[in-house]
Parts: structure tokens; C-alpha cells; sequence
């Protein structure tokens, strides 16, 4: 999960307001205070995170193998 990749940061922020809550990028730029420019290289930096983290790393390469990652759903979430 993006809890397990990425730890609370700025980082972690911008990402979940992009990704989680869907926000354009203008709005998270309001929100967190910062120019566009400065809100991408936090975006670009937890992208890095989230890319070291091996099981990304599975899902990407499963993905450009074309098959379907497993993606952790309610019904195969760990307790």
C-alpha cells in the first residue's frame, strides 16, 4: 500500500491528494502552498520512493509483461 511505500512526507501528500482524493493539480497546489513547479518535484521524488520499493517493482514488471498485477482488494487485504 502507499502507507507501506511511502512514508508521511510532502511526498506522500501531493500523492494522495493527486491519486487518493483526485484533485487537479492546481487545487494541491492551493492546498499544500507551493507553486506547480515545486509540488512536481515532490511528486517526482515520491514516485522515486514508491519505484525503490520492491513490491512496486513487481507490479511494474508484471504490468509490461503484460499480465495482470495483484492488486490488494478488500477480499485478498491482509488482516
Amino acid at each position: 500500500s502507499l502507507h507501506d511505500a511511502l512514508p508521511i512526507c510532502m511526498e506522500r501528500t501531493v500523492v494522495e491528494l493527486r491519486h487518493i482524493d483526485c484533485k487537479k493539480w492546481e487545487r494541491i497546489c492551493k492546498e499544500v502552498h507551493m507553486s506547480r513547479s515545486r509540488v512536481n518535484v515532490y511528486y517526482n521524488a515520491a514516485l522515486d520512493i514508491i519505484l525503490s520499493n520492491a513490491r512496486a517493482q513487481k507490479l511494474v514488471q508484471e504490468f509490461e509483461q503484460g499480465q495482470t498485477p495483484e492488486i490488494c482488494t478488500e477480499k485478498n487485504r491482509p488482516s
